[in-house]
C-alpha cells in the first residue's frame, strides 16, 4: 500500500516571519502589503485557522468597498495558493487553502508547526492547570525572535494580535520565574528575560526581573552592568 505523506506547513511568526512547505522556505517577497503573505499570517493567527470571508475583506481591505475588497480578496487566495502549490492546476482543490461556503481555512488534513500555536495552547494549559514542565515553558519562550509579524506593515487587526502575544510572553515569564524561583534555579529565567529585553529596550519591567534574577542567583557583577548600561541608556536618550 502506497503511503500518502500529508501536506506540510510551517510558519515562524514570533520575528521575521518564515514559511515553510515540506522542507523548503517560500520567498520573503511573500510580506508584500495585503498580499497574499499577510492573509496567511491573518488566518495562521485566527482561532482554528479559519476566518469569514467578511472578517478577512474589512482586516485586510478596510478602504475599499464590498466589491473591490471581495475582488482583492479572491486575487489574494489565487495568489496564496500557487505559492504554496506552484504546480497547482486550474479547476484542482488546494490541499492547503479551502473555501468552507465563506469561510477560509487550513484544513486539518495540513501538519501545521506554529509557533504562535505553541505558546498559545501551552498557556491554555497552564491556566487549566494541567501538568507542565519548565522545560516546556522555556522552550514556547525561546520561540519568540521579536515583535509578532516583525516587519509587516502595521495595521489594526495586526496591533491587537501583536498585543495579545506580548501579554502571553509575559505570563509565562512569569510563571517560569515563579517555578524557577520555588525549585532554587533562578537562573532558567534569565534567558527568557534577557531576550524580552533586546527585543523591547523600554520594558522598564522586563529589565527590573532580568536584574532581580541576576541578584538571586548570585550573579551581582552581572546585574551591576545591566543596570550601569540601563543608566547609560537613560542618559543617551
Amino acid at each position: 500500500m502506497k503511503h500518502e505523506t500529508r501536506p506540510s506547513l510551517r510558519a515562524d511568526l514570533l520575528g521575521p516571519v518564515r514559511y515553510f512547505v515540506g522542507a523548503s522556505e517560500l520567498p520573503p517577497g511573500l510580506l508584500r502589503r495585503r498580499s497574499a503573505g499577510e492573509l496567511l499570517a491573518f488566518l495562521l493567527t485566527s482561532d482554528e485557522l479559519r476566518a469569514g470571508r467578511d472578517e478577512l475583506s474589512s482586516a485586510l481591505w478596510p478602504d475599499a468597498n464590498g466589491a473591490s475588497a471581495t475582488n482583492a480578496l479572491f486575487k489574494s487566495v489565487h495568489s496564496l495558493r500557487h505559492l504554496l502549490e506552484p504546480d497547482l492546476r486550474t479547476g484542482r482543490s488546494s490541499a492547503f487553502i479551502q473555501w468552507d461556503a465563506d469561510t477560509l481555512l487550513i484544513p486539518a488534513t495540513v501538519d501545521c508547526g506554529i509557533d504562535v500555536r505553541i505558546v498559545v495552547e501551552l498557556g491554555v494549559r497552564i491556566r487549566a492547570g494541567d501538568p507542565v514542565e519548565m522545560v516546556e515553558i522555556e522552550h514556547a519562550l525561546s520561540l519568540y525572535r521579536g515583535d509578532l509579524c516583525d516587519g509587516m506593515t502595521p495595521a489594526p487587526w495586526l496591533d491587537a494580535r501583536r498585543d495579545a502575544m506580548r501579554g502571553h510572553r509575559l505570563d509565562l515569564i512569569h510563571d517560569l520565574r515563579r517555578r524557577a524561583t520555588e525549585s532554587g534555579q533562578p537562573e532558567r529565567v534569565i534567558p527568557a528575560l534577557e531576550a524580552l529585553v533586546r527585543h523591547e529596550p523600554a520594558n522598564a519591567m522586563g529589565h527590573r526581573l532580568l536584574i532581580e534574577a541576576m541578584l538571586r542567583w548570585g550573579d551581582r557583577d552581572g546585574a551591576r552592568r545591566h543596570a550601569d548600561q540601563i543608566s547609560h541608556l537613560v542618559r543617551r536618550s
